[in-house]
């Protein structure tokens, strides 16, 4: 019992449609998910060391036909797993970009934070430093005014008692 394919071509045309799908995306999956590998790496010679078989070949030896068969399962397969790695590494990735957003985000508040709290020390500072400042000028003029009020009063006394301590109202 020799598996040969049969001259009406049922079960090779299928055949045939499953190694076209696989060969597209193991070529689609090649093409996007090996991004960082040399063409030399992602290609692989055949078994049969000819890429150039004609249809009529691949019918007449059936046994090559599991060869592709597993040989373009594997590529598509590699292919998966390497898409399905750059897929896990970008997700990563943006993991990692997302935890260093709320890290700079929570780093940046905090600086705000802190630049707003010495903002508000130094306008309170300022403030406070105005007042009292002022506070001391109207002082200095409180005392000014009590003094200026000392002499008038010292004036008033000494004309109205005279130098010698008598008032005018005894001189007359």
């Amino acid at each position: 019992m020799e598996c040969q394919p049969e001259s009406s071509g049922g079960d090779s045309e299928g055949i045939e449609d499953v190694m076209k799908s696989l060969t597209m995306h193991s070529h689609k999956a090649s093409c996007s998910g090996l991004r960082g590998r040399s063409p030399a790496t992602s290609h692989r010679p055949s078994a049969s060391g000819s890429n150039t078989r004609s249809a009529s070949e691949s019918r007449k030896r059936p046994h090559d036909l599991g060869a592709e068969v597993t040989k373009k399962l594997t590529d598509a397969s590699d292919s998966l797993l390497l898409h399905m790695q750059d897929k896990s590494d970008s997700k990563a990735s943006s993991k990692r970009m997302k935890f260093d957003y709320a890290k700079f985000s929570k780093e940046l508040k905090a600086r705000e934070a802190h630049a707003e709290h010495e903002h508000d020390a130094r306008r309170f500072i300022a403030t406070h430093s105005h007042e009292r400042a002022m506070s001391e000028d109207k002082t200095r003029q409180l005392e000014l005014e009590i003094r200026l009020e000392e002499a008038k009063y010292r004036h008033l006394a000494m004309e109205r008692f005279g130098r010698d301590g008598t008032t005018d109202d005894d001189a007359n």
